[in-house]
């Protein structure tokens, strides 16, 4: 599914907000870039599937969010931390994500969708008029030539003021 990478991107920024009060602009921030900038990856994650960006994200949010289901889908979203003696092992949440939050991700993504492809209907309707503004005087154009070029051959030479080949005859 091509908008799955950003569904879950999505989900995990929701995830983020909800239980750990962290912000679309803190997650920026965090990134090293505007708010401006992280919402325009955010629509290349949707438009050409930018794991890069992806990857990003995750180191700026990797002790909350796993990289295996924010690229794949794969376990859980949540990760947690667990000490197993000296040591720290990361081992992934095995609770479901929220599906409402799942569909309202998809809602949205869907609701997008279908903006742009409306705002991209409208353009091409907008032009397609324009087109046939043009075409329909190019057309009453043509008509007017044709009625001149018509009249012009069926003239008598004669009722013109000078005679042919005045305009060559050397002036006195």
């Amino acid at each position: 599914m091509q908008d799955g990478l950003y569904i879950r991107v999505k989900q995990a920024i929701s995830w983020l907000k909800r239980n750990q009060g962290i912000l679309q602009k803190d997650i920026a921030d965090r990134m090293g870039m505007a708010e401006a900038s992280f919402t325009r990856g955010l629509a290349r994650i949707k438009e050409k599937n930018d794991e890069d960006f992806v990857i990003s994200f995750h180191s700026a949010v990797s002790d909350f969010i796993s990289l295996d289901y924010l690229l794949h889908g794969v376990g859980s979203l949540v990760k947690e931390e667990e000490k197993v003696g000296s040591r720290s092992m990361t081992v992934t949440n095995q609770q479901l994500p929220d599906m409402s939050s799942v569909i309202n991700a998809a809602l949205a993504a869907k609701d997008e969708t279908i903006a742009t492809l409306n705002d991209r209907i409208a353009d091409l309707q907008r032009t397609i008029a324009d087109k046939e503004e043009i075409i329909k005087a190019r057309k009453a154009r043509i008509a007017e030539l044709e009625r001149q070029l018509a009249a012009a051959a069926t003239s008598d030479l004669s009722r013109y003021p000078f005679t042919i080949g005045a305009a060559d005859e050397p002036k006195v």
